[in-house]
């Protein structure tokens, strides 16, 4: 989170970039499946191989947008991408690259582990995967690192989709307008088995990313 751009403002300047913060995020999910793998409780096991299994599908798509926009603005610098975006909306590149916000925006659903990509979660088949076994302040932790991944996933898009913001209020504003549109498809789409989601996030999201690199190599 402290190499996220919010309105102009970061809390480490040396770097914003882009490949950096990816590698930072998915520390949090193996230090998850470090913790569980020691409880010995199956439930545990299976909600963790799940959550590993679904990086990986929604990685790849993922990092094909991201490498379409650093392509296009000759830098990795998260911060310059949302500069680039100033002026007006038609800056955005939500509008310049459509299906690139697409294949984002269900990578994203993925991401923060939304229906209908909840599978390492499953409350009613695996009792809540890697959580099973923690409570108290372990499991106070384990929701305040989601709601951050949350916090810093939103922020990502719309640094590099929605032009940033001028100010915080803007800026969390607009969060919420991205956080709303996976809360919509959480409430319409039901639960995705393991291997159909990553199947899906390999042929829809990838090949819309891989059509969206492809236009910007034109």
């Amino acid at each position: 989170m402290l190499f996220v751009p919010i309105a102009g403002h970061v809390a480490v300047k040396t770097s914003t970039n882009l490949i950096v913060i990816m590698y930072l995020m998915a520390i949090g999910y193996l230090g998850m499946a470090m913790a569980v793998a020691a409880s010995g409780n199956p439930n545990a096991t299976i909600g963790v191989s799940r959550a590993l299994t679904m990086m990986l599908g929604y990685e790849v798509p993922f990092f094909t947008v991201i490498l379409g926009l650093i392509i296009f603005n000759g830098t990795s610098s998260l911060e310059l991408i949302s500069n680039a975006q100033a002026g007006s909306i038609l800056n955005w590149n939500m509008i310049k690259f459509p299906l690139a916000f697409i294949a984002a925006e269900i990578a994203l659903q993925a991401m923060m582990g939304e229906k209908p990509f909840d599978a390492m979660i499953a409350p009613a088949e695996i009792a809540s995967g890697p959580m099973v076994e923690l409570s108290g302040k372990y499991l106070g932790l384990a929701f305040l690192t989601h709601a951050v991944a949350i916090f810093v996933e939103t922020a990502i898009i719309v640094n590099l989709f929605m032009g940033g913001a001028s100010n915080v209020f803007t800026f969390v504003l607009k969060q919420f307008e991205i956080y709303l549109i996976t809360v919509f498809i959480e409430a319409v789409f039901p639960r995705f088995k393991i291997e159909q989601a990553v199947k899906f996030l390999w042929t829809v999201p990838m090949g819309i990313a891989v059509l969206q690199l492809f236009l910007i190599l034109l």
